[in-house]
């Protein structure tokens, strides 16, 4: 074990030089303090859930993110990220609602899940949301279900709305997929909607209680929105009905409530400095170093060996070893001009065409400099 470790540290020793600089950022990711003890406090997937899908997605998905703590939330930390997502954060208090007003009026992009600010500072539930404001919508019922599924409209109907054009890249039209986890039925006020949250069917024995709802059940019938898009201020606030983050850290992880959340981060973000395409099993991080006018994009691939996981504490699940040094190909799109691009790996294969880099790379960690 401490061959192997100290195999690790002395990589990590030797790019020193590639370390350190600072972040780049697609979003923000609020972890609410309130909401893991009160709503998490029987049952801690009831919240982790959601921020672990959330990180998930973004991590599967190649975006740049960081984390925002509740305990110590400034309107200057908030301003730091083009967009801050609050995965099923049930509990906000009144501080935090008019920090993230200020955000969004000041131009800041916000992106809402599950049931938000929907529980009082114990976590009892109550009839409206305290982000009703900055939604653009009511709050109707809480979905009694976590069952639930979406269906977007064809990519005629988003051209039609070109502010919803992004929601449905990769995701079959009028195709109704199931995104388990928490939702609310809204009722738009200032808000514009988009698509359909649909309801699980239920058995006759299910609503008598005699059979349980543990399973899936299949769509039934149209019962809110599944999108709203509220214009406030400077800023927009998304509002997905139901849970994208919670469905891609659930039992039925499906792909495109994980690409859902994706589309939802490129659409308050079109234009970021890089968008990145590479495989699901391969992370990475942007770092900026303005003083030498250099862009670093550390590829980290994580290809294990199957394992078992159990089905609950998952966190507890240990992963398959890494055994083979994995190859795969990434191509990066640049925004503006840029002068060089190396990398870190001499066998690393490197070629650009326009504003695009393309590699190919055989290593488990690798680092892509690009000069502006």
């Amino acid at each position: 074990a401490y061959d192997r470790i100290a195999k690790v540290l002395g990589e990590a020793r030797e790019l020193r030089q590639h370390f350190g600089q600072t972040p780049v950022f697609d979003v923000g990711l609020y972890f609410s303090s309130r909401s893991r003890d009160w709503i998490g406090q029987e049952e801690p997937a009831n919240y982790f859930q959601s921020f672990q899908g959330a990180h998930a997605a973004c991590a599967m998905e190649h975006l740049q993110f960081g984390v925002i703590l509740d305990e110590n939330v400034t309107l200057k930390t908030l301003r730091e990220f083009p967009a801050v997502c609050l995965p099923n954060v049930a509990i906000v208090s009144n501080r935090e609602v008019q920090l993230l007003t200020d955000y969004v009026r000041g131009g800041g992009k916000l992106i809402v899940t599950g049931q938000p600010a929907q529980r009082d500072r114990l976590g009892h539930v109550q009839k409206r949301s305290l982000l009703e404001e900055l939604i653009g919508a009511k709050v109707v019922r809480q979905a009694d279900e976590t069952d639930n599924w979406l269906r977007l409209p064809s990519a005629k109907a988003a051209a039609n709305d070109e502010q919803f054009a992004h929601l449905i890249t990769s995701i079959p039209a009028d195709w109704p997929f199931l995104v388990e986890g928490p939702a609310t039925v809204y009722g738009p006020t200032s808000a514009d909607s988009f698509g359909q949250l649909i309801a699980p069917h239920r058995t006759a024995r299910q609503r008598q209680g005699k059979m349980g709802t543990q399973w899936p059940m299949r769509p039934d019938q149209p019962v809110g929105p599944a999108v709203l898009l509220n214009s406030f201020g400077k800023g927009q606030v998304l509002t997905f009905a139901a849970s994208p983050d919670f469905a891609t850290a659930s039992e039925h992880p499906i792909v495109e409530a994980r690409q859902l959340l994706r589309n939802a981060i490129s659409m308050m973000r079109p234009e970021p400095r890089l968008r990145i395409a590479a495989p699901a099993t391969v992370e990475c991080v942007v770092t900026d170093d303005p003083n030498h006018r250099k862009l670093r994009v550390h590829f980290i691939a994580y290809n294990p060996t199957p394992q078992t996981t159990a089905p609950k504490n998952r966190p507890y699940a240990i992963p398959g070893l890494i055994e083979d040094v994995p190859i795969f190909r990434t191509s990066i799109q640049v925004s503006g001009h840029f002068s060089n691009v190396t990398a870190v790996n001499p066998d690393t294969k490197l070629s650009t065409e326009g504003q695009t880099v393309n590699a190919q790379i055989e290593d488990i960690h690798e680092v892509i400099v690009i000069d502006y």
